[in-house]
Parts: C-alpha cells; structure tokens; sequence
C-alpha cells in the first residue's frame, strides 16, 4: 500500500508544470499575438490610405521592434530587393518586411 501512495506522488510530481513552464509558455503565446498583430496591421495598411495607412505601419513596426529586443525573431537583410529591407521571420511560416529606418523611427516614439 505504501508503493502505491509513492508511486502516486511520483507520478503527481511528473505531471505538475514549474512556474519556468508557464512563464515559457506564456512567452510563447505573447509572441505569437505581437507577431499576429504586426501581421494584421501590415494587411490594414495595405487596403487603407491616408493618416489611417501611416497608423497601421507605425503600429506594425513597433511590435516588430518589440519582438526584434526580445530576441524571438530572426532578422535578415534583403539587400537584393532594396537597401536597408529587413525580413522579419517568427518561423518559417510567418514573415514581414519592414525598412531598418522606420524600425528605427518606432524605437523613437
């Protein structure tokens, strides 16, 4: 009887999450959504114009910003297509272009 109790506590303890798990998790989750967000801005800023157009970009490079100092996206230069375009990449699947000078420009607001 008294295996069975140790073995149930063991197997307890395996299947618990530490607080390093949530917070991994959760950052996870939170870069999904930034990067989600740029995405959505990014497609706003392609069908709107005007005040509205500057509005989404900005929005869609200060998440990009944001992600670029947590470190949780890789960063290439396109130096083929123009200078100074960076590829912003999550993962394979998901990737944005912005311009170094507005990334720039959205550390600065």
């Amino acid at each position: 009887m008294n295996n069975n109790r140790a073995s149930k506590r063991r197997k307890q303890h395996v299947d618990r999450s530490t607080f390093a798990d949530y917070v991994a998790c959760a950052r996870n989750e939170m870069n999904g959504r930034l990067f989600a967000k740029a995405s959505q801005c990014n497609a706003i800023a392609k069908v709107v114009s005007g005040r509205n157009r500057a509005i989404a970009y900005q929005t869609k490079n200060r998440a990009l910003s944001q992600l670029i100092h947590r470190g949780r996206v890789v960063v290439r230069v396109d130096h083929l297509r123009y200078p100074g375009l960076l590829s912003i990449e999550l993962d394979r699947h998901n990737r944005l272009h912005s311009h170094e000078y507005w990334l720039g420009k959205a550390d600065q607001i």
